[in-house]
């Protein structure tokens, strides 16, 4: 654990905040890859000053342009097969395959079982800013343009951005189309300064990963989620923005999805020890930050101790899709929601149901919770800052805030074990 990230945790949790999640959708659900690779553990370099990086292992930099890789970056050639070359000749050695300001056009769909370019073992990344990986036009119901699967120490980093093709997608099937995903085992890996945007499915996507740090970076207008946690221990995401994910129409023509971050196991799998902190969520069409699974899934899929503290939640959900700034459903214990500026949301502010018990709920701001009238879903229209729903053992102390819509704070059919006080959060309804 890195002693920053250890010293917040402490602070914030005090305690183990253990959670079986249930989720409203399938959203975050699906596979990713399935292919392997054996880690080579090496010690991890201390970070740079001032960076959420750590510094390189070894001097090595290999820049994609030069001979023999000879990418063009010039936004019409197929660079995929000159970065993987360049990615093969670094793997394993701590150095640095550096990608240079361009527009390099990635084939996502290369390699089967769909992505474009697989990291190695010990490696750094590094996409210098004004540099693009952008996915050609396929017709896809999924593909990975960039792949960490079953890798260990490896950092992506730079300041660039990885660009799936949302815009000019061909098909209409499917909602998998990610720009990074982490996956079957890979550990001890560091993201920061990376923008992910356009992706036919999210932004980013974390499936059998652990030890994983997302420092400073952005997912902006992909199409399924911002980010999809499926299946992953110890991970912090801080000091990010997930913005403009616009969800899209089912087969019943309903808008579905379209959440900034996403933690929804799939059967078999577990979601654990999570700190979200310092990000920005906001203009998401389907919420905020959604954390739960499916009641079929209730017993076979588990998440626990995650903190969700010190963010910004603002603008998310519209009339078209009323969504809460921040959701928790299913059976969960023990997970905190604190400190939160959770603001101009439509439905809801902050969303607890389906089961959910021991969710502590302290120090929030909620302001400004839009009614969505035309729906007829009576809990979603009313605007809540804070709606309990049926719930046990939930606490609720200590947040503030006014110009909600609906009833500052609900406990809707009081169990007699909620702690629900001290709260000066005011609206413009009456509670139920």
């Amino acid at each position: 654990m890195r002693p920053a990230d250890a010293t917040l945790r402490k602070v914030l949790a005090g305690t183990l905040f253990f959670l079986k999640v249930a989720c409203l959708s399938s959203c975050g659900g699906g596979s990713g890859s399935t292919t392997t690779a054996s880690p080579t553990p090496t010690p991890t370099p201390a970070p740079v000053p001032g960076s959420c990086a750590p510094s390189p292992s070894a001097s090595l930099v290999v820049n994609v342009r030069d001979a023999p890789y000879g990418a063009m970056g010039d936004g019409a050639t197929n660079d995929t097969d000159a970065i993987q070359k360049a990615v093969n000749a670094v793997a394993g050695t701590g150095g640095t395959v550096q990608i240079p300001r361009g527009t390099y056009m990635i084939d996502a769909v290369a390699t089967s079982p769909g992505y474009g370019i697989r990291l190695g073992n010990n490696m750094t990344l590094r996409l210098e800013p004004g540099a693009t990986l952008k996915a050609q036009t396929n017709a896809s119901a999924g593909y990975i343009m960039l792949l960490a699967s079953g890798v260990s120490h490896v950092n992506i980093v730079g300041g660039g951005t990885i660009q799936g093709d949302l815009a000019t997608h061909a098909g209409t099937a499917g909602e998998g189309g990610y720009c990074l995903q982490l996956s079957n085992g890979a550990s001890n890996i560091v993201v920061a300064d990376i923008t992910a945007r356009e992706g036919w499915g999210d932004g980013f996507y974390v499936s059998g990963a652990s030890n994983i740090l997302f420092c400073n970076v952005t997912a902006d207008h992909n199409r399924r989620q911002g980010m999809s946690i499926v299946d992953g221990n110890h991970l912090t995401i801080k000091n990010s923005t997930f913005t403009r994910t616009v969800g899209y129409a089912d087969t019943s023509g309903a808008l579905v999805c379209g959440t900034g971050l996403d933690i929804e196991p799939n059967p078999g799998q577990t979601v654990s020890d999570v700190l979200i902190s310092g990000c920005t969520f906001s203009d998401n069409l389907g919420g905020g930050i959604s954390s739960g699974l499916s009641q079929a899934n209730a017993g076979v899929a588990f998440t626990h101790d995650i903190v969700i503290d010190g963010n910004k939640v603002t603008g998310n959900g519209s009339t078209s899709r009323p969504r809460p700034g921040i959701e928790i459903s299913g059976q969960t214990s023990l997970q905190r929601i604190s400190n939160n500026l959770v603001d101009g949301n439509t439905s809801m502010g902050i969303y607890l149901r389906g089961g959910a018990t021991d969710i502590q709920v302290t120090g929030n701001t909620v302001n400004n919770t839009h009614a969505s009238p035309g729906t007829t879903d009576v809990v979603f229209r009313a605007g809540y800052g804070i709606l309990v729903a049926y719930l046990k053992g939930i606490t609720v102390t200590g947040n503030v805030g006014s110009g909600n819509d609906g009833c500052g704070v609900c406990d809707l059919n009081p169990s007699g074990t909620n702690t629900v006080s001290g709260n000066a959060v005011s609206g413009k309804g009456s509670c139920p």
